[in-house]
Parts: C-alpha cells; structure tokens; sequence
C-alpha cells in the first residue's frame, strides 16, 4: 500500500466546504476540523482494515468502502478504501449530508 492517501477531487472539496463553513462560524475552528480529519486518516493508515465495511445498496461489491467517524467533529465521516495497493480518501461526509451521495466518485479509481 502507498504511505500517502490519494484524494478523490471531490473529497477534497468536502473538506474545504466544511473547513469555510466552520470558520465563518469561528475564525480558526475550520482548522480545527482539518486536524481533527488528518488524526482520523493517520489512525486509519495505521491499521486501513479495522475500521467495518460500509454497507450501502448502490455500493458495488468491490471495491470495499470503510468509514470512520472523526473524533471531535463527529458529525463528519472519513470514507476510503485501499484499491490495488492504494489507500483511497472517497469523501469526508457530513451525517445530514444524503447517504451515498459520493458513491459514483468510486469511477476515480479505474
């Protein structure tokens, strides 16, 4: 497996809309969310399989999509998978946000 997580665009985009809406909130707490979600993905490199399969009806049977929960920010969820060799970031979810919207960002990975 690489040692670096490679993003999907659109996750990228997760993160910077969730770091401009907490920092328009507070200044400097959108950081706070972006360390809060670099800690998750160091915990999820550190052990990619531990974390339970994500399970959605649209989800194809491979690749297998795992999600983590960040720890201070818990209403936003880590999704990835590793895909030939490669540790994935799908998208960094918000709970109200429609489940599975990021599904047919998994075309990425071909």
């Amino acid at each position: 497996m690489t040692a670096e997580p490679r993003w999907i665009p659109e996750a990228v985009k997760d993160l910077q809309n969730g770091y401009d809406w907490y920092n328009k909130r507070k200044p400097g707490l959108g950081r706070q969310l972006a360390v809060d979600l670099y800690k998750t993905v160091d915990q999820a490199l550190q052990n990619p399989l531990m974390p339970r399969k994500y399970k959605h009806p649209k989800l194809p049977a491979e690749p297998w999509i795992r999600k983590i929960q960040l720890r201070r920010f818990d209403e936003y969820g880590l999704f990835y998978t590793v895909f030939n060799g490669t540790f994935w970031i799908v998208a960094v979810a918000h709970a109200k946000r429609k489940p599975g919207y990021w599904i047919d960002r998994l075309d990425h990975l071909g």
